[in-house]
Protein backbone atom coordinates (compact mmCIF):
# COMPACT_ATOMS: atom_id res chain seq x y z
CA UNK A 1 0.00 0.00 0.00
CA UNK A 2 1.10 3.13 -0.76
CA UNK A 3 1.75 6.30 1.02
CA UNK A 4 -0.86 8.02 -0.70
CA UNK A 5 -3.89 5.30 -0.56
CA UNK A 6 -3.09 5.13 3.39
CA UNK A 7 -4.38 8.76 3.60
CA UNK A 8 -7.90 8.06 2.15
CA UNK A 9 -9.97 8.88 4.23
CA UNK A 10 -8.21 11.67 6.22
CA UNK A 11 -9.22 14.81 6.84
CA UNK A 12 -7.92 17.75 4.65
CA UNK A 13 -7.77 21.74 4.15
CA UNK A 14 -6.58 23.05 0.98
CA UNK A 15 -3.86 25.37 1.94
CA UNK A 16 -2.90 26.68 -1.40
CA UNK A 17 -3.66 25.45 -5.32
CA UNK A 18 -0.59 26.33 -6.84
CA UNK A 19 0.24 22.80 -7.79
CA UNK A 20 -2.85 21.47 -9.07
CA UNK A 21 -4.37 20.97 -12.27
CA UNK A 22 -5.34 25.31 -14.30
CA UNK A 23 -9.08 24.38 -14.16
CA UNK A 24 -8.99 23.84 -9.88
CA UNK A 25 -6.82 26.76 -9.75
CA UNK A 26 -9.43 28.96 -11.60
CA UNK A 27 -11.57 28.28 -8.42
CA UNK A 28 -8.52 29.14 -5.71
CA UNK A 29 -10.49 31.97 -4.33
CA UNK A 30 -13.39 29.57 -3.49
CA UNK A 31 -11.41 26.18 -2.59
CA UNK A 32 -9.07 28.17 -0.44
CA UNK A 33 -8.89 27.30 2.99
CA UNK A 34 -11.99 24.46 2.30
CA UNK A 35 -12.16 21.27 4.14
CA UNK A 36 -13.03 17.75 3.22
CA UNK A 37 -12.17 13.91 3.20
CA UNK A 38 -9.66 12.13 0.65
CA UNK A 39 -11.96 9.44 -1.31
CA UNK A 40 -9.36 8.77 -4.17
CA UNK A 41 -5.67 8.51 -4.96
CA UNK A 42 -5.17 9.45 -8.59
CA UNK A 43 -2.90 9.65 -11.12
CA UNK A 44 -0.24 7.21 -9.44
CA UNK A 45 -0.73 8.53 -6.41
CA UNK A 46 0.07 12.53 -7.31
CA UNK A 47 -3.35 13.88 -6.73
CA UNK A 48 -6.48 13.53 -4.29
CA UNK A 49 -9.59 13.54 -4.75
CA UNK A 50 -11.32 15.76 -2.24
CA UNK A 51 -15.15 15.31 -1.11
CA UNK A 52 -15.69 18.77 0.54
CA UNK A 53 -17.32 19.27 3.48
CA UNK A 54 -20.45 21.50 3.28
CA UNK A 55 -24.45 21.99 1.61
CA UNK A 56 -25.09 21.05 -1.59
CA UNK A 57 -25.41 24.69 -2.88
CA UNK A 58 -21.76 26.31 -0.99
CA UNK A 59 -19.72 24.08 -3.69
CA UNK A 60 -17.47 25.84 -6.25
CA UNK A 61 -18.94 25.56 -9.33
CA UNK A 62 -21.61 22.82 -7.79
CA UNK A 63 -18.91 20.49 -7.96
CA UNK A 64 -18.37 18.09 -4.54
CA UNK A 65 -15.49 16.68 -5.34
CA UNK A 66 -11.95 18.00 -6.75
CA UNK A 67 -8.66 16.66 -7.84
CA UNK A 68 -5.69 18.59 -5.90
CA UNK A 69 -1.96 17.89 -5.79
CA UNK A 70 -0.71 16.67 -2.79
CA UNK A 71 1.39 19.88 -2.28
CA UNK A 72 -1.55 21.91 -2.22
CA UNK A 73 -3.21 20.17 1.12
CA UNK A 74 -2.53 19.69 4.50
CA UNK A 75 -3.50 16.80 6.03
CA UNK A 76 -4.87 16.79 9.75
CA UNK A 77 -2.85 13.54 11.28
CA UNK A 78 -4.77 14.05 15.14
CA UNK A 79 -8.53 13.67 13.44
CA UNK A 80 -9.06 10.87 11.32
CA UNK A 81 -12.65 9.62 10.16
CA UNK A 82 -13.40 5.80 9.69
CA UNK A 83 -11.80 4.75 7.08
CA UNK A 84 -14.88 3.30 5.02
CA UNK A 85 -13.12 3.33 1.38
CA UNK A 86 -10.24 1.15 2.76
CA UNK A 87 -12.84 -1.68 4.20
CA UNK A 88 -14.42 -1.61 0.64
CA UNK A 89 -13.51 -3.78 -2.32
CA UNK A 90 -13.56 -2.77 -5.84
CA UNK A 91 -15.96 -3.28 -8.43
CA UNK A 92 -16.11 -5.89 -10.74
CA UNK A 93 -19.03 -6.72 -13.59
CA UNK A 94 -19.56 -9.98 -14.72
CA UNK A 95 -22.71 -10.34 -17.49
CA UNK A 96 -25.62 -12.81 -17.43
CA UNK A 97 -27.19 -12.62 -20.08
CA UNK A 98 -27.91 -8.61 -20.52
CA UNK A 99 -27.77 -8.15 -17.32
CA UNK A 100 -24.51 -6.89 -14.82
CA UNK A 101 -23.54 -8.65 -11.85
CA UNK A 102 -21.04 -6.51 -9.66
CA UNK A 103 -18.68 -8.88 -7.71
CA UNK A 104 -16.23 -7.58 -4.88
CA UNK A 105 -12.81 -7.63 -5.80
CA UNK A 106 -9.94 -7.44 -3.60
CA UNK A 107 -7.34 -4.29 -3.55
CA UNK A 108 -4.70 -5.32 -4.85
CA UNK A 109 -5.80 -8.55 -6.72
CA UNK A 110 -4.57 -8.73 -10.63
CA UNK A 111 -5.56 -11.27 -13.23
CA UNK A 112 -5.38 -11.32 -16.73
CA UNK A 113 -5.03 -7.88 -17.77
CA UNK A 114 -8.66 -6.46 -17.61
CA UNK A 115 -9.93 -9.60 -16.13
CA UNK A 116 -9.94 -9.80 -12.15
CA UNK A 117 -11.57 -12.90 -9.83
CA UNK A 118 -14.27 -11.59 -7.37
CA UNK A 119 -14.50 -12.56 -3.89
CA UNK A 120 -16.87 -15.73 -5.01
CA UNK A 121 -14.31 -17.03 -7.70
CA UNK A 122 -15.84 -15.68 -11.10
CA UNK A 123 -14.01 -13.43 -13.12
CA UNK A 124 -15.07 -9.85 -13.09
CA UNK A 125 -13.99 -7.06 -15.06
CA UNK A 126 -13.30 -3.83 -13.28
CA UNK A 127 -14.73 -0.08 -14.83
CA UNK A 128 -11.24 1.61 -14.32
CA UNK A 129 -11.61 5.53 -14.04
CA UNK A 130 -8.76 7.71 -13.80
CA UNK A 131 -6.58 5.48 -11.84
CA UNK A 132 -9.17 4.80 -9.50
CA UNK A 133 -11.81 1.65 -9.90
CA UNK A 134 -15.65 2.06 -8.67
CA UNK A 135 -15.96 0.64 -4.86
CA UNK A 136 -18.26 -2.36 -4.46
CA UNK A 137 -21.33 -1.17 -3.07
CA UNK A 138 -22.97 -4.34 -1.03
CA UNK A 139 -26.84 -2.83 -1.73
CA UNK A 140 -26.91 -2.85 -5.06
CA UNK A 141 -29.74 -4.81 -6.71
CA UNK A 142 -26.54 -6.25 -8.78
CA UNK A 143 -25.04 -7.65 -6.10
CA UNK A 144 -23.15 -11.03 -6.06
CA UNK A 145 -24.80 -12.65 -3.16
CA UNK A 146 -21.59 -14.71 -2.20
CA UNK A 147 -19.53 -11.49 -2.78
CA UNK A 148 -21.81 -9.40 -0.33
CA UNK A 149 -21.46 -12.14 2.53
CA UNK A 150 -17.76 -13.35 1.81
CA UNK A 151 -17.04 -9.56 2.02
CA UNK A 152 -18.87 -9.37 5.39
CA UNK A 153 -17.01 -12.38 6.90
CA UNK A 154 -13.37 -11.11 5.73
CA UNK A 155 -13.79 -7.48 7.09
CA UNK A 156 -15.28 -8.94 10.63
CA UNK A 157 -12.45 -11.21 10.66
CA UNK A 158 -10.14 -7.75 10.92
CA UNK A 159 -11.59 -6.92 14.08
CA UNK A 160 -13.64 -3.79 12.96
CA UNK A 161 -17.16 -2.94 13.12
CA UNK A 162 -17.39 -3.09 9.48
CA UNK A 163 -20.75 -4.72 9.00
CA UNK A 164 -22.20 -1.70 9.99
CA UNK A 165 -19.89 0.31 7.59
CA UNK A 166 -20.65 -2.21 4.88
CA UNK A 167 -24.90 -2.02 5.52
CA UNK A 168 -24.70 2.03 5.25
Amino acid sequence: MTEGHSKIGKRVTIAHVFHSHARTRAYRHELLGREGVIVAVLRNGKIALVELDGDQWSYPAGVRRWSIAWDDLQVETTSETPNKRALEYRAGFSWKGRQAVQHAVPPGETGSPGKEVGLCGHGARPLPTCGWSVNFCPTAKSACPACVRLAKIKISDRGNDAEALLAS
